[in-house]
Order: C-alpha cells, then sequence, then structure tokens
C-alpha cells in the first residue's frame, strides 16, 4: 500500500480502530498516517448508504456489485466503467473524483 494513494478524509485501520487521515506532506507528496487500508464490506456500504436490490448496490446513480468475494464499481449513467474496488479508500477516492463531494460514512 502506497501512502501516496490515501487523501485527507480517508479512513483507515490505525492498529485496530477506524481512522481518519488528517494531515498531508505537500513536499513528499503523501498522506501522512500510520493506518492501513480498510477492507470493503458490505458493512461498509450500508454505513455510507448503499441499498442492495438483487445483489445489486445502489447509491446515487452508481452501482457496486460483487462476484466471488470482490467488489466491482460501475457508473451507467455516464458510460459504462467497471473498476475493481478492494479498499474503502478506494471507493472514497472514486467517489470523489467523479462528483467533487465527499462520500458520508455514518
Amino acid at each position: 500500500m502506497k501512502a501516496n494513494e490515501f487523501r485527507i478524509g480517508n479512513k483507515v485501520d490505525l492498529y485496530g480502530t477506524i481512522a481518519t487521515v488528517t494531515l498531508y506532506d505537500f513536499s513528499k507528496g503523501l498522506a501522512i498516517t500510520e493506518g492501513t487500508p480498510i477492507p470493503l464490506t458490505e458493512e461498509w456500504l450500508l454505513k455510507m448508504g448503499f441499498e442492495i436490490v438483487w445483489d445489486i448496490w445502489f447509491f446515487k446513480g452508481f452501482q457496486i456489485w460483487q462476484e466471488d468475494n470482490n467488489f466491482f464499481f460501475e457508473l451507467r449513467d455516464r458510460g459504462v466503467m467497471d473498476r475493481h474496488i478492494e479498499y474503502l479508500h478506494q471507493l472514497q477516492n472514486l467517489y470523489f473524483a467523479l462528483t467533487n463531494e465527499e462520500l458520508i460514512i455514518k
């Protein structure tokens, strides 16, 4: 895992506790954190407001489907885009890149 994959606001696992990346070192181009990535799970999708219908998770035009314990992101309204997502921060970053809004976790 490369630290520069994290953005401020990403959730990480910090020694068994969920933490938020809060500092960025612009001189080195990386987020400062000792945390590790959090695997994406159905529980996290529920916390972000996704709803499941027929094995597909939906949220504001976004779709996530699961195959063999792997999650895949699709955005059909703006053209089909399949992207394998393994970690929570990847979904947070992808959502932000497409909407310019943070993905709220309840």
